[in-house]
């Protein structure tokens, strides 16, 4: 019952594309995509954070810390909120109050993973493992 609700909601751009879940709720998780374990995680942080409208700052880890990346989040007037990687010739500043709030995410993403079928992916399939996601995160979160 929840997969399918779920499953509904994601589109796929191409034949090859990997499944886009838009804006939820304005609480909630607001946008998601599934890559192939071998990618970097800021290969789809653009597409990701051109999905939802509005954002103002952006928290994200030293994986997200690109100058391709910090370039389009200024070009779109969002506010980086990102350590800069210790190899870095320039060191960049960032607000540590800030980023003190990531670990809320963290701990989510924890807690999904304590579900084993999640921690390591069974599902071959993007749509399969989405809905794995949907119905640990209504165990988790919403009973």
């Amino acid at each position: 019952m929840v997969s399918s609700s779920c499953a509904s909601n994601f589109s796929t751009a191409g034949s090859d594309a990997l499944p886009i879940l838009p804006r939820v709720s304005a609480a909630r998780m607001r946008s998601s995509s599934f890559t192939p374990g071998n990618s970097a995680d800021c290969v789809m942080a653009e597409a990701c954070i051109s999905l939802i409208p509005g954002v103002t700052q952006l928290l994200a880890d030293k994986g997200y810390d690109t100058n391709a990346f910090r370039a389009f989040l200024k070009k779109n007037g969002i506010r980086a909120v990102i350590p800069g990687k210790s190899n870095r010739k320039k060191r960049i500043r960032h607000d540590k109050q800030a980023y003190k709030g990531r670990n809320v995410v963290e701990r989510c993403f924890c807690r999904l993973k304590d579900f084993r079928r999640i921690a390591t992916r069974y599902d071959k399939l993007a749509r399969n493992f989405f809905s794995a996601i949907c119905f640990v995160a209504t165990l988790a979160y919403w009973l």
